[in-house]
């Protein structure tokens, strides 16, 4: 089809959820629906409720604004941004994220919902979203009552499909897997397995989270592994000539990773080469330099798929459901994915060498399988979709 006759080459598309906050993992995604809904339905207009200067950078043509940012500063003004994209477009998509867990007001949800029915919407639906954790049986109905008025559901892991299919639903449940791993042949990435490591030095990526965890899925702050990845790379850098690169996943003013990033800068400058890599608004930045990494130490979910994808060695640090589903799925060897929250420095080490021995560990799914996994975040759309 033309693109000129596509259907809905006028409408707008609100991206709901954690978009617009600065974080690396929900950019890219917001980049793969994005890029999705052009390719296929001709949708160019993206709106998020957010801070113009925090929105993402969409892959062209594709254009992305905030609604109203002079109206309603303070408390209710994020409210009142989804309350204009519920109104105002055609396509609402509850998209990514630990989007539906204990900690969500569920009423808001509803709220934007029953606004979107009202209005001009013509679907309202969540894609590639998580399930989990939820700790009352409270929050486990509201979500469902939730689940039953929206028009379709894709889950990104096997466990949050699982729990999905736990409700009565109008509509079956789609066992998907993160949208994002449709995203590297758009960015250019090999996704071809790393085989040769760098002679000069190797180049090991770090990422790192403040996240607390929630839900009785670990104790503490993410954060407080640092002092492992610290000594764990202080002691490789004495059997190896690295450089360290640190990614910051989230820009985020509150609760980003600059912080945990600088500490780790500090604390290993007169050790080792160190680079840090700023969190940047075009997500294909951080991934593209992934990409060339030689290993990665992974605690931001997305830092684990962006590696994957890009067939770079990791190994997760485990701070989340989402991980470890991701990790399950993927059939991620079990001496790659470390509990976050009980990390030894040794264990990492041990980690680490097992990525650059030629019989290295590698997850059992090949890329190409988990990539037409993901494609089916998009199937229950389409069908709701004119075209």
């Amino acid at each position: 089809m033309n693109e000129n006759n596509k259907p809905l080459k006028n409408a707008k598309a609100a991206l709901l959820g954690f978009h617009g906050h600065r974080s690396t993992g929900d950019d890219a995604l917001a980049s793969a629906i994005g890029w999705h809904l052009y390719k296929n339905r001709g949708v160019r207009r993206y709106v998020v409720p957010a801070e113009p200067y925090d929105l993402p950078i969409l892959p062209e043509p594709l254009g992305v604004s905030a609604p109203l940012p002079w109206l309603h500063r303070g408390r209710w003004r994020n409210k009142w941004r989804w309350s204009l994209c519920a109104k105002r477009c055609e396509i609402l998509l509850l998209a990514g994220g630990a989007n539906l867990h204990e900690n969500i007001d569920y009423r808001h949800y509803m709220t934007i919902l029953k606004i979107a029915r009202n209005s001009k919407a013509l679907v309202f639906g969540a894609i590639g979203v998580s399930m989990g954790p939820f700790s009352s049986q409270t929050k486990r109905d509201e979500c469902g009552e939730f689940l039953r008025a929206m028009d379709f559901l894709t889950l990104r892991d096997r466990d949050s499909y699982e729990i999905a299919c736990g409700y009565s639903l109008p509509y079956k449940p789609v066992d998907a897997m993160d949208a994002v791993l449709t995203l590297p042949e758009v960015y250019g990435i090999s996704t071809t397995p790393k085989i040769e490591l760098k002679s000069d030095a190797l180049d090991i990526g770090v990422s790192v989270t403040p996240f607390k965890a929630m839900g009785g899925y670990g104790s503490g702050s993410a954060g407080k592994c640092l002092p492992a990845v610290i000594e764990c790379l202080i002691g490789f850098s004495k059997r190896y000539k690295i450089r360290v690169n640190l990614f910051e996943f989230s820009g985020h003013q509150g609760d980003g990773d600059g912080p945990l990033v600088e500490a780790m800068r500090s604390e290993l400058e007169n050790k080792c080469d160190v680079i840090i890599h700023p969190y940047h608004r075009d997500p294909s930045r951080i991934w593209k330099t992934i990409a060339d990494m030689d290993i990665m130490i992974c605690t931001r979910f997305h830092a684990s798929i962006f590696s994957y994808s890009a067939g770079v060695p990791f190994v997760m640090l485990d701070y989340h459901p989402k991980c470890a589903a991701f990790a399950q799925d993927i059939g991620l060897p079990d001496e790659l994915k470390l509990d976050v929250y009980k990390l030894a420095p040794d264990e990492l080490i041990d980690s680490l060498e097992s990525l650059i021995s030629p019989d290295r560990p590698h997850p059992a799914l090949a890329y190409s399988d988990a990539l037409a996994k993901a494609e089916l975040n998009f199937g229950p759309l389409y069908e709701l979709l004119p075209g």
